[in-house]
């Protein structure tokens, strides 16, 4: 009896003993957290215009579409201010016609006035032959100087006409620049009493009556982005040598139970939390206990196939040895070579432990240089990395025994 007692003590003590093994390699090669929430763009819907809401199109939770009208301002104000600019810019531009004309007629009477003084000119110098050889009186001489000196301020005049008209049409020409952009602007304007949905989501947080003042570019309510989900999952520091960007992840979200979703590892913050807190720690003073900081990983979801909500509390479990492949990939497409790390002891020890790697390569994990940094074995002692003790031995192990 005796002797049983003594073999089911040794049973319980190997099962025992066996699943806190089982229950090691396992945390070691997935890492998970609760302190994890699903997470998306959050986008606050404000007018560009202040003014009297006469129309409503949203409701609370209403999925709405891009381009999708969500409220409409009183726009007779801005109606009449477009009707007055559209004038403005229709009579500078006849107004610009005219001068257009204007600047015809006076280019020709300079072309008039040009060809006056020629012919007067031509008629001078005939005159004064006659009149030097004696054919023709002096008074005749005198009378075509004048005729001619009359030609030559008939072409001044006829320039200095043409000079207005020229400058008076570039005046106009600046003007009607100005007018096209006030029309423009009245428009854009006019354009602001109608507020759409700048993308695919659900309206949130929406409590605006008809007949509500809105001022421009105050926040009224929200749109959450459909369709594009992520979690933004909260490691211990002592998980991080093990996670690497685009690691497969699973998530269960508290309020679809039973229903496993997959995703892949972003992004790994390159702070902690309490690094961007409003009030950080202020460790140098005072009495101080060592607290495990946590890093805010993101899981890009795959397409969810389920109707998500932000915030939602969720559980992430990171495969720490499955395929690795860009966010959004599906696995085997595209697989960037994972990043190695002196840090990962349980993963190269699993590794080496089924024949993965080499025992040249074992024994060269299980003993990195200084300068590769902390060796897996001293890793896994402290505790930051389970499994990385094991790993390190096994790896020094092959390494040993390699040929």
């Amino acid at each position: 009896m005796k002797i049983v007692r003594i073999v089911i003590l040794l049973v319980v003590l190997a099962g025992i003993g066996i699943g806190l093994a089982w229950w090691w390699q396992r945390s070691a090669r997935y890492p998970s957290t609760d302190d994890a929430y699903v997470g998306t763009d959050v986008l606050s819907v404000a007018p560009q215009i202040s003014g009297q809401v006469v129309e409503v199109a949203v409701s609370e939770g209403q999925l709405v579409d891009q381009g999708q009208l969500l409220f409409r301002i009183e726009d007779r104000t801005f109606r009449n201010n477009v009707e007055s600019a559209r004038a403005e810019l229709e009579a500078l531009t006849a107004a610009q016609r005219a001068a257009e004309e204007a600047l015809q007629a006076a280019e020709a009477q300079v072309q008039g006035a040009e060809a006056a003084e020629i012919a007067a000119r031509a008629a001078l110098q005939r005159t004064t032959s006659l009149v030097a050889s004696g054919d023709l009186p002096r008074a005749r001489l005198d009378e075509a100087t004048s005729t001619e000196a009359q030609a030559r301020a008939a072409v001044n005049a006829a320039g200095a006409q043409r000079a207005s008209a020229r400058s008076s049409l570039e005046t106009l020409r600046g003007q009607l620049v100005g007018a096209q952009a006030a029309v423009s602007n009245a428009e854009l304007q006019l354009s602001y009493t109608q507020v759409t949905a700048p993308m695919r989501g659900r309206a949130s947080n929406v409590s605006l009556p008809v007949g509500e003042t809105v001022v421009a570019f105050q926040p009224l309510f929200s749109i959450v982005r459909a369709g594009h989900w992520w979690v933004d999952a909260n490691f211990k520091e002592t998980d991080l040598p093990r996670l690497r960007p685009g690691q497969p992840a699973t998530i269960e979200v508290d309020m679809l139970p039973g229903v496993e979703l997959s995703g892949r590892v972003s992004t790994i913050g390159a702070g902690s939390g309490s690094v961007f807190a409003l009030l950080p720690p202020q460790n140098a003073s005072g009495n101080w206990v060592k607290v495990a900081q946590r890093f805010t990983v993101r899981v890009l979801l795959d397409d969810p196939g389920v109707d998500l909500r932000a915030g939602a509390s969720s559980t992430v479990t990171v495969d720490t040895q499955g395929e690795v492949a860009e966010p959004g990939t599906p696995a085997g497409e595209d697989a960037p070579p994972a990043l190695a790390s002196g840090g990962d002891g349980g993963a190269v020890g699993d590794a080496v432990a089924t024949g993965a790697l080499p025992g040249s390569a074992g024994a060269d994990m299980g003993a990195p240089s200084a300068a590769d940094g902390p060796a897996p074995g001293a890793t896994g002692a402290t505790g930051t990395a389970p499994g990385a003790a094991t790993g390190a031995a096994a790896g020094a192990a092959v390494g040993a025994a390699a040929p």
